[in-house]
């Protein structure tokens, strides 16, 4: 079995939502799918910088400063906030 951290976690975002390339993540086209892949991502296997990473890459922001299930939250509820998702 693969080690799903070894790529890390935009490319495994990237994967679970169907993205071919990695910029789809931050297009809004699949806002839903990075939604759905965040849900179904184990936040503790992620370490802090990729989850700083990951809410730079897809939000185009700093990252908040916070834990990793902080920063996961926050990065759920802006792209909620893109869909329309309450």
């Amino acid at each position: 079995m693969e080690n799903v951290t070894q790529k890390g976690l935009l490319p495994r975002l990237r994967h679970l939502a169907g993205c071919l390339y990695l910029s789809d993540l931050h297009n809004d086209f699949y806002a839903r799918n990075v939604l759905d892949a965040m849900n179904v991502i184990n936040i503790s296997i992620y370490p802090l910088e990729q989850w700083q990473e990951a809410y730079q890459y897809i939000t185009g922001r700093a990252a908040p400063p916070g834990s990793e299930k902080e920063i996961a939250w926050r990065l759920i509820q802006y792209l909620k906030d893109k869909i329309n998702v309450d």
